[in-house]
């Protein structure tokens, strides 16, 4: 069998082209995002988006209260669901500071179609409790879970 030039260059692209097709994404959490606002110390960088985050997660705050209300840990969780028809619960366990191995929990639940959720851990939960030491998220839909994702520290 002899290969021609056009028929090796056709199986080098076909090769190439076959590499950059991405994997399916199953069901779960894609993606885990942590921002540790501190709104009384700006941002040493240069870096646009870096300042730019902070004045989102403040936006609306008018005086040094509404500032310091908002200080803690936000945790935003990317998610692909099983069902696109059902919403999805999420439950956020932690464990702080000042508390130990107390487990404290909040849940929400939003639309499938929103792919992402919010928890922040702010306010009187931050300042009297103090720093998240662990953390762990389940995201189910009717009843059943489908994705799961914990901190290093989580046991």
């Amino acid at each position: 069998m002899k290969l021609t030039a056009v028929s090796l260059a056709a199986a080098l692209l076909g090769g190439l082209c076959s590499c950059t097709v991405p994997a399916p994404v199953g069901p779960g959490i894609t993606k885990v995002k942590t921002y540790r606002l501190n709104p009384s110390k700006a941002p040493d960088t240069a870096e646009q988006a870096i300042v730019f985050e902070q004045k989102y997660y403040l936006h609306g705050a008018v005086s040094d209260a509404d500032r310091d209300a908002r200080r803690g840990t936000c945790y935003t969780f990317f998610f692909t669901p099983a069902d696109n028809r059902m919403p999805v619960t999420a439950r956020f366990e932690y464990r702080q500071q000042t508390t130990g191995f107390k487990v404290h929990a909040k849940e929400q639940t939003v639309r499938p179609d929103a792919k992402l959720l919010r928890f922040n851990v702010s306010g009187t939960d931050f300042l009297e409790r103090g720093q998240l030491l662990s953390w762990r998220v389940t995201l189910s839909q009717g009843g059943r879970s489908f994705g799961q994702r914990q901190s290093f520290l989580w046991n």
